[in-house]
């Protein structure tokens, strides 16, 4: 009787003692998770991802992978801001949405999260795959055009390969980060983890 008894509590102190090691493990993993994947502007993040039906882990894997949530980022083809809008691209954003591009301003977030995601919004509509409107956003729509004509980049519907290296790794970037943020904001919703297949 008192082995068993012996044997019971040593059983409930390992239970006890791994409970706490796999909470504190998940508890630094998120803070970790909060370090790297951050979930700033969310005002702006929601209402653009509702405007424009473009899911918010879109959103912020594309701040994050094109400026790091780095406000006043400029790149050296002169894209700018948070979602790294070239000024060509934001005055042609503008015509679609009726605005004066002269009378915004393309660093300040609210606008360049706005137009980012219009635009993302545009290329999920024209090309009607995650793939080929992130590789549209990095390397150009009339560049992707040009590869979905040929058969060695483009086959049955899909871009099976990217001859960029820049645009490869950026997609594939944005795929983990989308997935990253997909978790993040179903824990913070419902403190569901979604396992990814």
């Amino acid at each position: 009787m008192k082995s068993s008894v012996k044997f019971l509590l040593t059983l409930l102190v390992i239970a006890a003692v791994s409970y706490f090691a796999i909470t504190e493990y998940v508890k630094r993993n998120i803070e970790y998770e909060n370090i790297r994947y951050p979930l700033k502007y969310t005002h702006e993040v929601e209402k653009y991802s509702e405007l424009y039906d473009v899911k918010q882990e879109i959103i912020y894997a594309t701040i994050l992978c094109e400026s790091g949530f780095d406000a006043e980022a400029v790149s050296g083809k002169s894209a700018v801001g948070l979602m790294q809008l070239t000024p060509d691209t934001f005055e042609w954003l503008c015509t679609k949405t009726g605005e004066d591009s002269d009378k915004l301003d393309i660093s300040d977030p609210e606008t360049n999260i706005k137009y980012g995601t219009f635009f993302l919004s545009m290329l999920y509509e024209e090309f009607g795959d995650a793939k080929i409107a992130h590789a549209a956003y990095n390397a150009g729509r009339g560049r992707i055009k040009e590869w979905m004509k040929s058969s060695e980049y483009f086959k049955d519907g899909e871009l099976y390969y990217i001859p960029f290296s820049e645009t490869r790794n950026y997609v594939e970037k944005i795929r983990v980060a989308t997935e990253k943020y997909a978790n993040i904001l179903e824990v913070k919703r419902n403190g569901r983890i979604i396992v990814q297949g």
